[in-house]
């Protein structure tokens, strides 16, 4: 009873109901984004899904459009052929010398168009009066029983058009023959007497066409379909399936003519499917191809991707103008969904994760606002048991929670000398130490003093002196900061000297040009702190100001495989060879003959001074002997540092600087 009270009390207390709200507010607010994020992102999710499979259905039509073009060119160069359409009726005569040397012609003809494709399996011609010509990879085997079968029947009784037959596991006529093959065919007529003189039969290798329709696959399981005009399969992405349908009779088959029909939209493929199950009690191909193909909610127009998406899987089917061939694909949910189920599942981790972020960022909030009010209250009972001592610190960031407790202190306090006044007779005195504090001026006070100048500066509208008085504050703030770390990045260096560039300018009136260009990617490359300083300073005192016309100065980072080179180039009055000569010695001398730059002393005027020099022995201390600084110049036209840095694994480049 007495816990259970103790936890009510807990609830109504001002931190427990600030929580609440707000972890209330942020994790409402966190779950609508979340929500608007997860239906935007499925829906552009489903948008690429379909975007892809419609790229991918009318890349595999153009490319069924190319390949039977070139097979009805090829056809045609037989069936248009003169020498073809007289011969062939005149193999079959009373002559037998004639007989053979027509048999030899038309051979050669057949062989001439064999051999002008690297993809032709087969080449075979049936004259009417019986006769076989072929011509092929293998043995040309034909099946005597042809003219029984359906292939053959469907090709005598066209008009003299293209016969697409479609793809097969094996020759339609050598069944020995397991190669896949495309075939086609087309009659053969005798155009003087407008009579059919033949058949004309083409094999092809069926990689070409299967390839095709394997650009149709959005996933491992999706099965690819390609039905003709009177609902025959004519391709699928797995041959092996082919060969079992059984309206469209293969090379095993004989052909019945008062059986062979072609299915239509009134009869069942459920119907048809009790008879035709394989022996896995599966649906063959063609009938999972037909159900598809009639269970369409639309009916497919030519050059128009269709899109049926289904409770387990996602149908895409499109119809060539050219063929009148439909090409189905059917890929499972579960394909389709394998890169969004990880992306939902990534979504979920990070919504976890934020809900503890919000639930920790609530916490802290409650607990700053109401933890300087909890110090008030503690307080304000010591102020009851009598002591007078205690001072409530106002370390809130809320105003009016410091404004409270300031005046709880005040009052304290008051009651304190009181009571003090009446107990002692003196007060005590305070001294305090203010000689160490004005023996050094504090940078941080410094600091915000530039700080003052430069805002009554912009009150004042004074942009160009207060840009100015900013730059030097941070610079200032920059060289003081030595006790964090006496390192920094090239990001903070090239930042330090265009606060230093900003005075210069505007203390040579616009005399100076600077022109820094360094790729992002090594910005953060660590150098010793105020590295470029001394080289800017020098290039400016010695090289640009007594040159007294306007001035370039110019910053570049170039990679070279482990090493970055920050190139600093100015245009001003250069150095004297002898100087420069001094200078590269000092630069070429290990650090502990050169650290007391003596060399550099030497130099006309200091043109560049021991702050170079030790530059180059921090870094050569600090990476190696390959490291440090080089120099250039020559006299009137300018001077050029190199400052050799290594570069982090991550960023190194294998090509040479431009």
């Amino acid at each position: 009873m007495i816990r259970g009270f103790r936890g009510f009390r807990s609830f109504r207390t001002f931190r427990a109901r600030l929580f609440i709200l707000l972890i209330i507010s942020m994790i409402s607010l966190l779950s609508i984004v979340s929500y608007l994020y997860y239906r935007q992102a499925t829906t552009q999710y489903h948008d690429k899904v379909t975007e892809i499979a419609e790229k991918n259905v009318k890349q595999a039509m153009q490319v069924y459009d190319l390949l039977l073009d070139s097979y009805n060119s090829l056809s045609k160069s037989l069936v248009g052929n003169a020498d073809m359409l007289r011969i062939l009726p005149q193999t079959h005569t009373d002559n037998p010398a004639l007989n053979i040397i027509n048999e030899r012609a038309v051979q050669n003809i057949i062989g001439t168009v064999f051999y002008s494709r690297e993809d032709i399996v087969s080449v075979h011609v049936f004259s009417q009066s019986g006769a076989v010509f072929s011509y092929g990879n293998f043995l040309n085997v034909v099946d005597p029983n042809f003219a029984q079968r359906e292939w053959y029947n469907r090709i005598k009784q066209s008009d003299g058009g293209m016969v697409w037959l479609g793809a097969f596991k094996h020759s339609l006529t050598d069944q020995t023959v397991a190669q896949p093959v495309f075939a086609f065919g087309r009659l053969l007529f005798d155009l003087t007497a407008h009579k059919p003189i033949g058949v004309l039969l083409f094999q092809m290798d069926a990689s070409a066409a299967m390839s095709a329709l394997g650009n149709m696959r959005l996933g491992p399981d999706s099965d690819v379909y390609i039905m003709s005009e009177d609902g025959r399969l004519l391709a699928s992405d797995d041959p092996e399936e082919i060969s079992s349908v059984p309206w469209s009779v293969h090379a095993g088959d004989d052909f019945d003519s008062d059986t062979f029909h072609t299915p239509n939209s009134a009869e069942s493929a459920e119907s048809m499917a009790a008879d035709s199950l394989n022996e896995n009690g599966t649906k063959p191909a063609h009938l999972q191809a037909l159900e598809l193909l009639l269970s369409l909610h639309e009916n497919v127009s030519p050059n128009e991707v269709l899109f049926d998406q289904r409770a387990n899987d996602l149908v895409v089917a499109a119809k060539a103008k050219e063929v009148d061939w439909t090409f189905i694909s059917r890929t499972p949910n579960s394909n389709l969904n394998v890169e969004f189920k990880q992306t939902r599942h990534f979504f979920l981790i990070v919504v976890s994760v934020l809900v503890l972020v919000s639930i920790a960022i609530a916490s802290f909030i409650a607990r700053t606002i109401t933890m300087p009010l909890k110090r008030l209250v503690q307080e304000m009972r010591q102020v009851e048991i009598g002591n007078f001592r205690g001072v409530a610190h106002p370390k809130s960031t809320y105003e009016e929670i410091d404004i409270l407790v300031s005046s709880f202190n005040q009052m304290v306090h008051r009651m304190d000398d009181l009571i003090q006044r009446e107990k002692e007779s003196s007060g005590r005195e305070k001294q305090a130490q203010l000689q160490a504090l004005q023996s050094q001026v504090n940078p941080h006070f410094l600091y915000n003093t530039l700080n003052m100048i430069y805002w009554l500066l912009d009150e004042q509208e004074n942009d160009k002196l207060a840009r100015i008085v900013l730059s030097l504050s941070q610079m200032f703030q920059y060289s003081s900061e030595w006790e964090d770390n006496s390192n920094s990045t090239l990001g903070e260096e090239l930042e330090q000297i265009r606060h230093y560039l900003t005075i210069i300018e505007a203390r040579l009136e616009d005399r100076l040009t600077a022109d820094i260009e360094v790729a992002p990617a090594f910005l953060d490359v660590q150098l010793p702190k105020m590295t470029l300083q001394p080289i800017i300073e020098n290039a400016v005192k010695h090289g640009l100001e007594p040159a007294y016309t306007p001035g370039i100065l110019t910053v570049r980072a170039q990679a070279e495989g482990q090493r970055l080179h920050i190139t600093i180039t100015d245009n001003g009055v250069g150095m004297e060879p002898a100087a420069l000569s001094q200078l590269q010695q000092a630069l070429g001398q290990p650090p502990s003959k050169a650290q007391s730059g003596e060399a550099v002393q030497r130099s006309s005027a200091g043109r560049r001074g021991i702050g170079i020099a030790n530059v180059h022995h921090r870094l050569v201390l600090m990476h190696g002997e390959s490291y440090g600084l080089s120099a250039d110049s020559k006299e009137g036209i300018g001077t050029t540092i190199i400052v050799t840095l290594p570069l982090p694994p991550r960023i190194v480049y294998d090509r040479s600087p431009e």
